[in-house]
């Protein structure tokens, strides 16, 4: 596979988009199911299991960055901000994509700035808090 062809998958034959997306209509507008969906190859099983493995292992994610800018690991806390950011980014969650990146580009700056940084968390913060709360209303386990 070409590197240009990695972000768009095709779906497999005789599988759309919307299959399954009733069940996962209460993640929009939070998640963009399409997306996410295409990430996982059109497999809805892997998908629901992506979004399970984010809940367990994201929700907390502000939390470990804030704490290892606190505790002067740069390195620590951008990768915490990126791998926020790129699985956000994968599975369709746009706003928290977006807010993450910002995080990340601050941190990666070396940005000092604490009312920014605090306010950058802040929009992460709130971002991951509505992904968690849509996660929480439909059935992914």
């Amino acid at each position: 596979m070409r590197a240009a062809d990695h972000d768009h998958h095709e779906l497999p034959s005789g599988t759309s988009a919307g299959q399954g997306s009733d069940a996962l209509a209460g993640l929009a507008p939070v998640v963009d199911v399409r997306v996410g969906r295409n990430s996982a190859g059109g497999n809805e099983p892997l998908f629901r299991r992506l979004l399970r493995m984010f809940r367990d292992g994201q929700r907390d994610a502000i939390v470990r960055f804030r704490s290892a800018r606190e505790q002067g690991e740069a390195s620590c806390a951008l990768r915490h901000a990126h791998n926020l950011r790129s699985t956000a980014a994968t599975l369709g969650m746009t706003a928290l994509a977006a807010s993450s990146r910002a995080l990340e580009l601050a941190q990666m700056q070396g940005a000092s700035d604490a009312a920014m940084l605090a306010d950058l968390e802040a929009r992460a913060a709130a971002d991951l808090a509505d992904v968690l709360s849509a996660l929480a209303a439909v059935e992914i386990d």
